[in-house]
């Protein structure tokens, strides 16, 4: 695999157009240098039609990522975690145009202190409209703000964790085949992943998260999974890696060097955690699936911050792996935040990695 760098967190692709009388295309290139991420919409000859400057916080930094691969792939809705003055710290929602330009940051209270560490959108109560969920790790909580028609006037509901379970990554999907949105949640502080049933706050260590949906905002609820003394859970990803229609989570053990795949049943279970081994020290940060090598099987790929390097474990399609495959990023680079798409417009799953 051929690795390449961009400079200030320089991106390109193409997005294409139509209308009744000739199809176009166009580009966005997106900058992201000293606290600022740049987007420039192209046309197909390389003018500029439009740009817009949109000013982050420090903390914001480690998410640009997030915002970069909605403005790729079409979203017009864009929110990121950010931090603000001492302890005063929200979500920020950019409303989109549709024509490369996005309106004022609208900001969210995530509430004092509350260090919001992941972001997702989805649509939890059948509205039409997206709602947001985030993990607010230094609080022990997930929020989620339900969302209206205006992008506005959003207020946290928030599910407790447990204590000093400092929840770093959220992911959805529907994990028992009822057709709403379930939530899973890793925990850095207590090693645990886990799912809500019902009501009531019974929780516990070593284990997983996910809630259930009831199709209205609101969970049911705690079960959970024990992934292993000090695993340190840092990210997880969802998707079928067995080829058999039931979704299935996979996890970075950061304390444990390793990441760990949870099958699915289907109904909202797992079985056994198995784990592959990223590397002694490589203290493994955050995962991502893709089909690296076109056999139409799930592969994983993860980010190794202290061994500077990626690793890329191919899919059996029957929910095992092969042992990882190994490339090196640049010393002391510490990749952390990784995505899956298709950067050079060739059909092929490209990965871009993010450092520290």
């Amino acid at each position: 695999m051929d690795t390449s760098s961009m400079n200030a967190g320089e991106l390109s692709t193409k997005r294409s157009r139509s209308n009744s009388e000739q199809d176009n295309s166009d580009s966005i290139k997106i900058s992201v240098k000293q606290r600022k991420v740049t987007i420039d919409v192209c046309d197909e000859i390389g003018a500029k039609s439009s740009r817009q400057e949109i000013h982050i916080s420090m903390h914001a930094c480690g998410f640009f990522l997030f915002l970069i691969l909605l403005a790729i792939i079409g979203i017009i809705t864009v929110s990121l975690t950010s931090l603000k003055g001492e302890g005063m710290v929200h979500i920020d929602v950019l409303l989109g145009y549709s024509n490369g330009f996005f309106g004022t940051l609208i900001p969210y209270s995530t509430n004092y202190d509350s260090l919001p560490h992941s972001i997702r959108a989805v649509d939890f109560n059948n509205d039409s409209q997206l709602d947001i969920i985030v993990a607010n790790s230094d609080t022990d909580n997930l929020g989620i703000f339900l969302g209206y028609d205006n992008g506005s006037s959003m207020v946290q509901r928030i599910f407790s964790t447990g204590y000093q379970f400092t929840p770093y990554c959220v992911d959805v999907g529907d994990f028992n085949g009822d057709n709403r949105i379930d939530i899973v949640v890793v925990n850095y502080g207590s090693d645990t992943v886990g799912v809500l049933l019902g009501y009531g706050d019974d929780y516990s260590s070593n284990s997983l998260f996910i809630l259930f949906g009831n199709s209205d905002g609101t969970f049911g609820n705690l079960t959970v999974w024990p992934t292993g003394l000090k695993s340190r859970l840092h990210s997880a990803v969802i998707g079928d890696l067995k080829n058999d229609q039931k979704l299935d989570l996979t996890v970075t053990n950061y304390g444990l060097d390793s990441i760990g795949v949870l099958i699915g049943n289907g109904d909202g279970s797992f079985g056994n955690f198995t784990t592959y081994s990223t590397g002694f020290e490589s203290q493994s940060y955050l995962v991502a699936l893709g089909d690296f090598n076109n056999d139409q099987f799930l592969d994983i790929v993860a980010t190794n911050e202290n061994a500077d390097s990626i690793y890329i474990f191919l899919g059996y399609g029957n929910g095992r792996f092969q042992n990882a495959a190994t490339y090196l990023n640049q010393l002391l680079s510490y990749p952390s935040w990784v995505a899956i798409g298709d950067f050079s417009d060739d059909s092929i799953s490209d990965i871009i990695v993010s450092s520290s």
